[in-house]
């Protein structure tokens, strides 16, 4: 019966650990080709949940940390540069707020720099923007670039 009783109690905590990392994060692809100076690039868009807060009662406050990050590949999906906008949000079922926001440029060719980059946020959603040049043979290009992140008030990310 012990035996029995243990192997339940294993049983269950397999499944409560499972359920608890499986809303602990997650990611979402978004890919779209796009045109930049007559040529073919594409932009990936992915989300991150990087921290959960789920209270005992759905009514209680509760709080969620995304990062939503854009990176334009070159038609061989070479990564070239990218843009994050890192969000905290806080919700309780009626409502849904941004309570905080950073952002992060990465370049990964030498060609493409930023420029300037800020973010700002306002009520459900952040929004991180840069302006990035692409430094080519026959000169330099500047490009706006921007990534916005919201929160529903049921917690839902879009």
């Amino acid at each position: 019966m012990r035996k029995i009783l243990l192997f339940i109690l294993c049983c269950f905590m397999s499944v409560f650990v499972l359920s608890v990392t499986a809303h602990a994060y997650e990611t979402t692809t978004d890919i779209q080709k796009i045109i930049i100076g007559g040529e073919e690039y594409y932009l990936i868009t992915t989300d991150s949940v990087i921290q959960t807060d789920s209270p005992q009662n759905t009514n209680d406050l509760q709080t969620k940390t995304e990062t939503r990050t854009s990176t334009i590949l070159d038609a061989l999906q070479n990564p070239l540069w990218s843009i994050s906008v890192t969000a905290t949000f806080i919700y309780d079922g009626t409502m849904s707020q941004c309570v905080a926001c950073s952002h992060q440029t990465t370049s990964y060719d030498s060609h493409w720099m930023t420029k300037s980059s800020s973010c700002s946020h306002s009520g459900n959603y952040a929004t991180a923007s840069a302006t990035v040049t692409q430094t080519m043979p026959l000169g330099t290009h500047d490009y706006y670039a921007s990534v916005t992140i919201s929160c529903t008030p049921a917690g839902l990310i879009y």
